[in-house]
């Protein structure tokens, strides 16, 4: 399961990202993914995102974490 979980203040927003095909990247090692319809916050405020992601070849569970990201749009 992929998810992100993604706090601002006392608050996590925790969302499934969403399967859609993404734009194609030039780089094999990124990975672009979204998740829709979360919470109002901002815009022009700043989250930390952390993503749940996962090996499928060896089922290994990954934490990856962002902090300080600008939240441009909510709409």
């Amino acid at each position: 399961m992929r998810q992100q979980y993604v706090i601002y203040g006392d608050s996590v927003w925790i969302a499934n990202y969403e399967d859609e095909a993404p734009p194609p990247s030039t780089l094999d090692y990124k990975i672009d993914k979204n998740s829709r319809n979360g919470p109002k916050w901002g815009p022009f405020v700043y989250v930390d995102v952390i993503a749940k992601i996962s090996n499928t070849k060896t089922n290994q569970v990954y934490y990856l974490k962002r902090e300080k990201v600008l939240i441009l749009r909510t709409d």
